[in-house]
């Protein structure tokens, strides 16, 4: 059975970048994956009374921004087509059009269907971190945000986020697939910014990956004085691991949405492209 890595593109208000298809094709020649790609076009339909009220032209200008919409679409379309075309990557295509409100959350419910999702992540793109919120969160499949600065080349080299929680052996079991083909894996635990369930958790770990023939070994970083996630993401790329897995840990009240704290440092800055599961 071929696996399948399913791959969002936005196009409003800003495209997603074109880099990310190239990284996209990377991961799922990585994989040995088929990439699904869905290019979402927005469809305003009709503007509110308070933005017509703000403009003369309304009807301009919504028909400029999904025009622009349509235009980046097509152009992701092709970089996709392209991208995995030279990694030697099966890809099929489909254009789908929604509101600009709807896009992610139908990204996430799409996402369901297929074992592995990838976004781009750009920390300045104003849809980017609502649809990692959306995939992380509400898809229940694991999702891989791949940064621009990405080295794809290092994929063979695994970090894991490990502290022993619910969400962490979820986000282990996700990246059993990417974990089969690793040449190395190191397991990173932080010490510091919270309680742990024992001590040695991390040479733990390692002992149960060695068990089953893969090649781990552990470290302990001290996160008391800075950001647990830009702790773990240093010692990662010191170790020159190409890919971290980690658990995202999260919850919503009342339509608010509150990340827990290591997840928001990783999104705040991330550096390597990192597996989320929730």
């Amino acid at each position: 059975m071929r696996s399948q890595l399913f791959v969002p593109l936005l196009t409003y208000p800003d495209p997603t970048s074109t880099t990310f298809t190239e990284h996209a094709a990377a991961l799922a020649k990585y994989l040995g994956a088929d990439i699904v790609a869905r290019v979402v076009d927005i469809d305003i339909k009709t503007p509110s009374a308070a933005f017509g009220g703000l403009f003369l032209d309304v009807p301009k200008m919504v028909a400029e921004a999904e025009d622009a919409s349509r235009a980046d679409g097509e152009n992701l379309k092709a970089a996709i087509e392209t991208e995995a075309g030279k990694a030697g990557v099966a890809v099929t295509t489909e254009v789908k059009r929604f509101h600009p409100e709807e896009a992610c959350p139908m990204a996430a419910v799409e996402a369901r269907y297929y074992d592995l999702s990838a976004i781009g992540w750009e920390p300045h793109h104003e849809r980017a971190y609502e649809l990692a919120e959306s995939l992380v969160f509400d898809s229940g499949r694991p999702v891989v945000l791949l940064p621009d600065a990405s080295n794809m080349d290092r994929l063979g080299h695994i970090a894991i986020a490990w502290d022993g929680s619910r969400a962490a052996a979820r986000a282990l079991a996700d990246a059993a697939p990417l974990l089969a083909k690793a040449s190395a894996i190191s397991v990173i635990m932080a010490i510091g910014d919270k309680a742990l369930p024992e001590e040695n958790i991390a040479e733990h770990l390692v002992h149960h990956l060695k068990a089953r023939g893969l090649e781990a070994t552990s470290h302990v970083v001290d996160a008391s004085a800075d950001p647990t996630g830009g702790v773990i993401q240093r010692r990662a790329l010191e170790l020159g691991a190409g890919l971290l897995v980690m658990g995202g840990y999260g919850h919503s009240k009342l339509r608010e949405f509150t990340l827990g704290g290591v997840t928001r440092d990783m999104l705040t800055d991330l550096r390597l492209p990192v597996l989320f599961s929730h």
